[in-house]
């Protein structure tokens, strides 16, 4: 029996297909090619887990061959959904690492989207139109990219807002604290009112 690992999202022909439809697909090609007329071929669908304490879910389908009243199985395919297991550092991450992420990105890919903006590539981007909607889109991941930095000067300012609330009989004899926590504030709320107009 031939095992195979199916991977979905890989092809291009058939877009977010699982492994249900592949074997099906996979069926019926042998159905159809297949020299002898009275083999019969059927699937059957199971489900499995597997990585610690069974985090992760796939499922298998093995493909069967019936010849003369007798079964055999003879293809068995695993899939293996990679998002998951892709996703799972950048999901449980917090909002000022999935903005250092994207922001990083963005900090990388600027100059090819400028350079496909401007310059026609082989590979694709010929339309005018396609190339103005790819730097558009690009240019609101660059937002939200920069959205997660503008949340540091507000946790700052608010952090220090709280630390004046509780601390203050323990610090209201050193003056000089208190007029740099409140300079502090009025900055990053200066950061804060023109990042809201941009």
């Amino acid at each position: 029996m031939k095992n195979c690992i199916y991977i979905p999202g890989l092809g291009e022909a058939f877009n977010d297909q699982s492994v249900l439809q592949y074997a099906e697909r996979l069926k019926n090609a042998m159905n159809i090619n297949d020299p002898q007329a009275g083999n019969i071929y059927k699937i059957k669908q199971e489900k499995m887990t597997y990585g610690d304490q069974g985090k992760y879910t796939s499922s298998a389908v093995t493909i069967t061959q019936t010849k003369a009243g007798i079964s055999e199985d003879i293809c068995r395919v695993y899939e293996l959904d990679y998002r998951p297991t892709l996703l799972d550092e950048y999901k449980n991450g917090n909002i000022f690492y999935k903005s250092l992420l994207l922001a990083g990105v963005i900090v990388r890919k600027f100059p090819l989207v400028v350079l496909r903006l401007f310059v026609k590539s082989n590979t694709g981007y010929f339309q005018v139109k396609m190339r103005v909607q790819a730097f558009y889109s690009f240019m609101i991941l660059a937002a939200l990219g920069v959205a997660g930095f503008l949340l540091l000067p507000a946790a700052i300012s608010f952090i220090l807002e709280k630390l004046q609330v509780v601390h203050i009989k323990m610090i209201s004899t050193n003056h000089t604290i208190l007029a740099a926590v409140a300079i502090m504030k009025t900055v990053f709320h200066y950061i804060l009112a023109i990042s809201a107009l941009v």
